[in-house]
């Protein structure tokens, strides 16, 4: 069960690290889930651009900032600024007191700086900038060119859903080319008979610039003043072809390493499997009988309450087995346990052979060292583990103890080492076939083979878990200790259904309530023992059993269990077409544009 459990986890992290995107936990972070701009181009060669960016923000924050880098010399004017939550949009007033919902703008030579101030919490918000940046097409003979970084090199977050259309002044421009630098996941459209370019690229990493460089014939800015009496289309188009080149090139590349990556894991995946099978069909183990139907037993367990627990539940004793422990020591009286009256209910257990002390580190320190040497209160216990040291040798203490519960429950040879032996290495091969599988199956989504990755994994987890249920990991003798459990198990979590009288005396009731609270059954045992037996009844036939467990609001192995656990849990395109983006630069202005929050 330990070993299932560590390759359930082993998947699940394997799955967090090769599927999902990697979550940071931050008290204060934002996210910018949409950036959309809008360039229109005016027949003077000015280009009016209205961005809109939209923040999702976890945590308080005062405002955005956002840097324009200018092109040259170039002047910018008829700035706006508004923000819209929801349905409702509201411009904002310049202002250098920095008052809420207000922005302030600082403008040189080379930038355009705007600061919003804008207090948020927890919400998603859009900030809108719309302004005139002057003269940033360039007429030259036999061409026109804007050549522009619209999205800026610092922006210090990614950014998702990035649309940018630009829309020249005029429809029909046939002559209308376009190449796009930067990411080469993105695409670019060339709308020719609307005179558009539209660009779109899901996520753009933190620090990448988008650059756009267009062509069009000059009849388009006929009213543009910044002229160049030169021609530029051949050598403009000739450095487009030689980026776009390398851009394919790369972009080939990465797809036969891609596909060269892919074919070695789904290589090493077949292997795996075919491997795998043929483990399978070779080790055997030793086969158990399929287990009868599980009944009621009253029959009270050969060995300790502890032992029992471990047995049962194929691990190492836990807390309320310790709980049981202590019971059965105060009913061999080697123990007293004596209920506290106090604001809330308290015990104190007291040593009366101190031999034990001889037995467990973990009874030496807590009589010793939580108590008095003597006794102990459990109000004690919880406060002794707050202290880090103390709260440590608790943990070493009780980690001996169940080292030593789970070499007593060997010495009974209820385990098939044989058996355990083929379990370990099933679990094995199967963490590292679906370690593999993980990793195929993301090289492969969306394609053929991720199917037949799935539906393979899948029947290597059926074919798992029949072959492990085949083969549990007791013996024989183990085995039929494993279903005596399981019935009298069963009788526990079934005991309001009957007749409590007509099972049996007391005394057997009160030798089942150590396993009721190691099994985390003792309350419901408890109310079918005051439903079916009367107070003098109880008083008289569970002695010390009575005060402790069934006489107060509360008993001893649920209040001791819930002090020690608090005590011990404290530690631990060439031709400028339609096509995607190209690598490099084509040189154009507004690299240094970008923003975010504060």
């Amino acid at each position: 069960m330990q070993k299932r459990n560590w390759f359930l986890m082993m998947f699940a992290f394997a799955i967090g690290i090769f599927v999902f995107p990697a979550l940071s936990v931050q008290a204060d972070s934002y996210k910018i889930s949409h950036y959309h701009a809008q360039v229109d181009i005016q027949k003077n060669g000015d280009a009016v651009l209205t961005q809109r960016v939209t923040y999702n923000f976890s945590g308080s924050f005062h405002g955005v900032y956002y840097n324009q880098e200018l092109k040259g010399n170039a002047a910018v004017s008829d700035l706006r600024v508004a923000i819209q939550a929801g349905t409702q949009q509201q411009v904002l007033q310049q202002a250098e007191n920095g008052e809420n919902n207000t922005y302030q703008a600082t403008s040189s030579k080379n930038e355009l700086k705007l600061k919003i101030y804008h207090t948020v919490k927890n919400q998603e918000v859009t900030f809108i900038y719309r302004y005139r940046l002057h003269q940033v097409i360039t007429n030259y003979r036999d061409t026109a060119e804007l050549n522009w970084k619209i999205v800026g090199s610092k922006w210090d977050t990614e950014l998702n859903d990035v649309q940018l259309l630009i829309q020249l002044p005029a429809t029909n421009v046939e002559q209308l080319q376009a190449w796009t630098h930067g990411n080469l996941a993105g695409t670019t459209t060339v709308q020719k008979d609307k005179g558009r370019v539209l660009i779109k690229l899901a996520q753009n990493p933190a620090g990448q610039y988008i650059e756009s460089h267009l062509l069009f014939p000059t009849a388009v800015t006929s009213q543009n003043t910044n002229v160049v009496d030169q021609n530029a289309k051949t050598r403009i188009q000739k450095q487009e072809a030689q980026l776009a080149q390398a851009a394919n090139k790369k972009r080939a590349a990465t797809k036969r390493q891609t596909a060269l990556v892919r074919n070695i894991v789904l290589l090493v995946y077949a292997c795996l499997f075919v491997g795998w099978l043929v483990w399978l069909a070779r080790r055997r183990g030793n086969l158990r009988a399929k287990l009868a139907p599980i009944v009621h037993s009253y029959a009270v367990p050969l060995f300790s309450a502890e032992v029992a627990q471990t047995i049962l539940k194929k691990k190492a004793p836990d807390s309320a087995a310790f709980s049981a422990y202590l019971l059965e020591l105060a009913a061999a009286k080697k123990i007293a346990i004596k209920p506290i009256k106090t604001k809330k209910e308290d015990y104190a257990v007291e040593l009366l052979d101190k031999t034990l002390l001889d037995r467990y580190d973990l009874l030496q320190l807590l009589f010793n060292d939580v108590g008095d040497g003597q006794q102990f209160l459990l109000s004690k216990l919880k406060k002794f583990g707050k202290g880090q040291l103390a709260g440590q040798k608790l943990q070493a203490a009780f980690s001996a103890w169940q080292t030593k519960v789970s070499s007593q429950a060997e010495e009974f040879g209820f385990k098939d080492l044989e058996n355990i032996k083929v379990r370990n290495y099933m679990w094995a091969w199967m963490i590292g076939l679906s370690l593999v599988a993980v990793l195929a199956g993301f090289l492969t989504w969306g394609t053929w083979a991720i199917g037949g990755i799935l539906l393979s994994l899948a029947a290597a987890y059926v074919l798992s878990f029949f072959y492990v249920k085949r083969r549990p990991p007791y013996s024989q003798t183990g085995w039929r200790a494993y279903y005596q459990l399981l019935c009298f198990q069963k009788m526990l979590k079934d005991i309001g259904r009957f007749n409590l009288k007509e099972v049996g005396e007391l005394i057997l009731w009160e030798q089942i309530l150590p396993y009721a609270v190691a099994f985390g059954l003792a309350d419901k045992v408890i109310a079918a023992l005051k439903t079916n037996f009367n107070t003098a009844e109880l008083e008289t036939g569970f002695g010390i059993y009575y005060p402790i467990i069934i006489a107060g609001n509360t008993n001893f192995g649920s209040a001791f269990n819930t002090n020690f656990t608090s005590a011990v849990g404290n530690y631990s395109s060439a031709t400028g077409g339609t096509g995607g983006f190209s690598g490099g630069s084509s040189g154009g202005f507004g690299g240094g544009s970008g923003g975010g929050a504060f």
